[in-house]
């Protein structure tokens, strides 16, 4: 499976208070045509905005895996492929996202290529 995250510039996902890194302007359409059409689970569609929620399928019992994962356990265990845009600031106690299982093929500017080992 194929999945984006926004990372900080020191690999967290969220700063220690809830807040998210800094989104370039580029990162939400990109978020929004990523999941659009796509089945999320029940967790990952609540941690999604309003507007991209609306273009989402919320898997149910009846339907096969999800074709897109949100939550970071979900991105952690299913992405073969993980597209990171990255944003230029750090947050400082934030909880990472371990990169560990991942290998970086390609860094141009802001967006990079992981795939896992």
């Amino acid at each position: 499976m194929i999945n984006t995250i926004l990372l900080s510039k020191d690999n967290c996902y969220v700063g220690e208070n809830g807040e998210l890194p800094k989104r370039e302007p580029f990162d939400k359409e990109l978020l929004n045509a990523w999941c659009n059409n796509q089945i999320v689970s029940e967790k990952g569609n609540l941690g999604l905005p309003p507007s991209i929620r609306k273009n989402v399928k919320v898997q149910s019992i009846n339907d096969e895996e999800i074709t897109v994962a949100i939550t970071i356990p979900e991105i952690a265990e299913y992405s073969d492929v993980l597209l990171v845009s990255r944003s230029k600031e750090n947050l400082i106690n934030g909880k990472l996202f371990r990169l560990d299982n991942f290998k970086c093929l390609t860094i141009q500017g802001q967006l990079e290529i992981w795939i896992k080992n």
